[in-house]
């Protein structure tokens, strides 16, 4: 079952890290790193898990980037959420 249909916006579910860094070079390339990204569902994808069942991953076209990159759908929020 798919929860986004192609031209759908989506964001990355946001990402829990704990920062622990010596330096505030290091900090501030952590947080570019932690940022939420967002951009357009291309297509929906089913690749078979080890076990053999089908698990749906989503095609994106994030903002700013020249090509798509391939992410479970688990990953993904709608943009508004």
């Amino acid at each position: 079952m798919t929860r986004f249909q192609p031209g759908d916006r989506v964001a990355e579910k946001p990402k829990v890290i704990n920062l622990f860094a010596a330096s505030q070079i290091t900090r501030d390339q952590i947080r570019q790193s932690m940022a939420q990204r967002y951009g357009t569902v291309l297509e929906t994808i089913y690749k078979a898990n080890k076990s053999g069942a089908k698990v749906p991953y989503v095609s994106v076209m994030w903002d700013g980037r020249q090509s798509p990159s391939v992410h479970s759908q688990s990953r993904l929020c709608s943009e508004h959420e």
